[in-house]
């Protein structure tokens, strides 16, 4: 009963003379975690307030940490972090930030609907990553179906990154959303990239879709979790159109391919996928579909490829793809 006694009183003595301490262990009983965002990212979100994150043992990671998690008690979900701060010792180390929330339903204090930033995944099941991920792949239709996601909107025009073999010669082309909705491609307006297999093309509705979110490709190493969007074409076993996303991990990194696929992943993919997004685990287009690994002596062996998101964002205003316009950032 004794030592019990003594270890309480110096529990409770540590609080008061290191709450750091307290906060830091604190704040990972959840793994429930806002995004890391920049402010591009939030400008057309609800500012929820700050927020401040705590480590007493000095970790840079454990600090950011806490901050989205505060962040995420408060309702945000996405987070403009500032710098981190030390205390006058070189430990303890503090960050302030500002929260924000972006999902479906937000409002700004007029009552004016917010432009949508998906909710992050939940950890498990990533319920918020399938809805999102459907309704922002769209199938492509013209010699071949494909798909592709809508990452910018301009008014009433929806712009839509695919891969270039999708919509490589000049056809009558539609793409058809979540909704069922069918709306025409004016060629003429299609961008492509060159040295890359990967197109922008657009269509104008007055409906409302979601903007899949772009990541940092180059965060992207081997094990990572990865999910392949799109609309496969109907055959034998598919019978009807249905969208999938299927899961799977990062297997292999390349670098130097001609037509930029970079990623390798195990995921199952079918026909008509080519030009769907790969979202990370946060919902965040990290690449776009477009190859599957094999030859006509083995056939398909299980590994496709991807192009990163990063590549895209480089190369894009090279193509004539006004960025700033777009919303876009861009990759030097």
């Amino acid at each position: 009963m004794r030592q019990n006694g003594i270890a309480q009183a110096a529990l409770f003595l540590s609080c008061l003379m290191f709450p750091q301490l307290y906060i830091a262990r604190s704040a990972f009983a959840s793994p429930s975690l806002a995004i890391e965002a920049d402010a591009k990212m939030v400008e057309s979100c609800k500012f929820l307030g700050s927020v401040e994150g705590f480590s007493f043992w000095g970790i840079k990671e454990r600090t950011m940490k806490d901050a989205l998690k505060r962040a995420a008690e408060k309702g945000a979900t996405h987070v403009v972090l500032g710098e981190i701060n030390r205390d006058a010792y070189g430990t303890a180390p503090h960050i302030s930030g500002k929260a924000y929330l972006c999902d479906q339903g937000a409002i700004d204090s007029q009552g004016t609907a917010l432009q949508q930033i998906p909710s992050p995944a939940s950890v498990q099941g990533q319920p918020n990553l399938y809805k999102m991920a459907e309704e922002s792949t769209v199938l492509i239709e013209g010699q071949n179906s494909a798909s592709g996601v809508i990452i910018s909107k301009v008014g009433k025009v929806y712009y839509v990154l695919t891969a270039k073999h999708a919509v490589a010669t000049q056809d009558e082309y539609t793409i058809t959303t979540s909704l069922g909705k069918k709306y025409s491609v004016d060629y003429k307006q299609v961008k492509k990239l060159a040295n890359i297999d990967l197109a922008v093309i657009s269509f104008m509705s007055d409906q409302s879709y979601p903007i899949a979110p772009l990541g940092n490709s180059d965060q992207i190493k081997q094990g990572d979790s990865v999910y392949v969007s799109g609309w496969p074409g109907t055959g034998q076993a598919i019978t009807k159109r249905t969208h999938l996303l299927t899961d799977g991990r990062i297997v292999g990194l390349q670098t130097g391919d001609s037509d930029g696929y970079e990623l390798m992943y195990g995921n199952s993919t079918a026909p008509g996928m080519s030009g769907g997004p790969v979202f990370d685990k946060s919902g965040q287009v990290v690449g776009i579909h477009g190859r599957a690994a094999g030859n006509q002596v083995s056939g398909k062996v299980g590994i496709n490829l991807g192009i990163p998101i990063n590549l895209f964002l480089r190369l894009g205003p090279v193509a004539g793809l006004d960025f700033p316009k777009l919303g876009l950032r861009t990759e030097k």
